[in-house]
C-alpha cells in the first residue's frame, strides 16, 4: 500500500528565534520567510541591506503590511557566523551584494524554506535521503505535538578550558548527539557526555600533542602532519568536531579519513600543544588531476576561540608552501565555505599584488606568476578580473600594473602579522616529491 501522506504545515514566517519576519536581504521586499532572506540571520539590519543595494537597480518602496504577522513556533536559534575581520570592508560588501542577488530568486526561496522545514522535522522516519517531495509532520498547533529533531542538538561544547557554542550539526553517535552540551578532550579529541567523566578523562589522558610528525616549529607554533589511514579514530573525531563549525563538511568526508592527510596547527604552553586549527587535503593518489596541479586543501578550520587572529592566513600559506616544495600548483577544493572564500580572496590578493608591486618588466606570463606564488592560472585570472587589473585587447591579455592602485589595495588588505607568516627555515618535511626539505633548500616566502 502507498504510504499515507501526513498534512503539510508550511509556516509563512521566519523560523529564526526572535525574528519578526520584516524586511528582506534583497533590500526591496517588506517581509521574508527563509533564512536566506532574513537580515537578522545575516547579522545586519533591514536598513543596511536596502542601503547596499546596487544604485543601478530600481528600488520599489516597501509594501505596507495590512495585518500583523502571526508567528507561532520558531526553531532556529543560531545566526550566520560573523564575517567581520575575515576580509576587507570592500570584499564583504561585494559578498553581501552577491547574497542579495541569490536571495532575490523567489522560486529558490520557497524551495529553501521547504527543505529547511523538512530537515527540522526529521520528516522521513526511515532516514532515507531527501526526495523532491517534502512531507512534514502534523501541524504543531494540534493537541499531540510531535517532538522536533534538529541536526544540531548539541548546542555547546566544552573544549579544554573553553566553552563554545556550536554553529551547525554533526554526526556524533545518538547517545551523544541528543545532549545539549558535550565535553571534548583538546588533546586526544575523545568526546564525553558528562562533566564527571570529562574530569576523570583529563586526569588520565596522557596525550599532549597530535599523533603525527611535527614538521614545523617556530616559537610556540607548530604544524603536525597526521596520516588519516594511520590515525583513523583521532582524525574521525577531528572531523566530527569540525562539522560543528563548517556548513559544507559532508558525512562522506568523515567516513573516508583514510584518504586524507591532516595538518594541525598548535600553540604550545606548559600543559601541551593546543589545537588552533587545521587543514586537510586528499592524498595525491586520490586526486584525478594533472600532475602539475594539486588540490592542496580540502577543508580548513580555525577554532572559534582563535579566529580573527591571522591563523587562517597562516594555514593557507602553509598549504601553498608545501605545494611549491612538491613542484606543484595548488588550489583549494570547491565549493568553498563563505568564510573560507573571503579568507582565500584576501590571501590571493595579498600574494598576487605583493608579486606585482616590485615588478617593473614589461612582459610577464601566467607561468612566471604561478611559479612565484604557487597559484593556478585560473585563480590568478579570477583575482585579477576581480581587481579590474586584467584587460583584453587585440587578441591578447594585458595586466594593468598600476602601482598606486596596488599600494591602495594592499593597504586595504593589510599586512599579515609577522608571527603568522611561514618561516621555511623552521620547516623539515619528508615526501616523495620533495624527499628532504632542509633549511638550505627551502624556497623563499612570497
Amino acid at each position: 500500500m502507498p504510504r499515507k501522506k501526513t498534512p503539510v504545515f508550511v509556516p509563512k514566517y521566519c523560523i529564526l528565534k526572535g525574528c519578526n519576519s520584516l524586511g528582506h536581504v534583497d533590500g526591496v521586499r517588506s517581509s521574508h520567510i527563509t533564512l536566506s532572506g532574513c537580515p537578522k540571520y545575516h547579522n545586519n539590519t533591514i536598513e543596511y541591506f536596502r542601503e547596499i543595494r546596487e544604485p543601478s537597480q530600481d528600488l520599489q518602496p516597501f509594501e505596507n503590511l495590512d495585518e500583523e504577522l502571526s508567528i507561532d513556533k520558531q526553531f532556529i536559534k543560531v545566526n550566520e557566523p560573523c564575517l567581520d575581520g575575515l576580509a576587507s570592508d570592500a570584499d564583504i560588501l561585494l559578498f553581501r551584494r552577491a547574497q542579495q542577488k541569490l536571495a532575490s530568486d523567489k522560486k529558490k526561496e520557497v524551495e529553501d524554506h521547504l527543505i529547511t522545514l523538512a530537515k527540522l522535522h526529521g520528516m522521513q522516519k526511515d532516514k532515507k535521503p531527501l526526495s523532491s517531495q517534502v512531507f512534514i509532520s502534523p501541524l504543531p498547533n494540534t493537541t499531540t505535538e510531535t517532538p522536533l529533531y534538529t541536526e544540531n542538538n548539541i548546542k555547546e561544547i566544552v573544549f579544554g578550558d573553553w566553552e563554545m557554542q556550536t554553529w551547525y550539526g554533526s554526526v556524533f553517535p545518538p547517545t551523544i548527539a541528543c545532549l545539549p552540551r558535550i565535553y571534548i578532550c583538546e588533546f586526544c579529541l575523545s568526546y564525553v557526555p558528562h562533566l564527571v567523566g570529562y574530569r576523570r578523562h583529563r586526569l588520565r589522558c596522557k596525550r599532549r600533542f597530535p599523533p603525527g610528525n611535527e614538521i614545523y616549529r617556530k616559537d610556540k607554533l607548530s604544524f603536525f602532519e597526521v596520516n588519516g589511514a594511520l590515525q583513523k579514530e583521532y582524525c574521525h573525531n577531528l572531523c566530527l568536531l569540525a562539522k560543528l563549525y563548517l556548513k559544507q563538511k559532508t558525512v562522506h568526508e568523515i567516513d573516508r579519513v583514510s584518504a586524507f592527510i591532516f595538518y594541525i596547527l598548535t600553540k604550545a604552553d606548559e600543559s601541551g600543544c593546543h589545537i588552533v586549527g587545521y587543514f586537510s587535503k586528499h592524498k595525491a593518489e586520490e586526486q584525478d588531476l594533472p600532475p602539475a596541479t594539486f588540490n592542496n586543501l580540502s577543508c580548513v578550520l580555525v577554532m572559534p576561540h582563535y579566529q580573527r587572529q591571522g591563523f587562517g592566513h597562516m594555514l593557507i600559506e602553509f598549504s601553498y608552501t608545501l605545494s611549491r616544495l612538491e613542484g606543484r600548483l595548488g588550489t583549494p577544493e570547491r565549493p568553498l565555505s563563505e568564510p573560507g572564500l573571503l579568507v582565500y580572496r584576501r590571501y590571493w590578493r595579498w600574494v598576487l599584488l605583493s608579486f606585482l608591486q616590485p615588478y617593473h618588466h614589461k612582459n610577464v606570463s601566467f607561468e612566471v606568476i604561478s611559479a612565484a606564488t604557487g597559484m593556478t592560472t585560473k585563480d590568478i585570472i579570477t583575482t585579477l578580473l576581480d581587481l579590474g587589473m586584467l584587460k583584453y585587447m587585440r587578441t591578447k591579455y594585458f595586466i594593468v600594473n598600476d602601482k598606486a592602485k596596488i599600494e591602495r589595495i594592499l593597504k586595504e588588505v593589510g599586512e599579515p602579522r609577522p608571527d603568522r607568516r611561514i618561516d621555511t627555515s623552521c620547516l623539515y618535511w619528508l615526501t616523495e616529491l620533495a624527499p628532504v626539505v632542509s633549511r638550505s633548500e627551502s624556497p623563499k616566502n612570497v
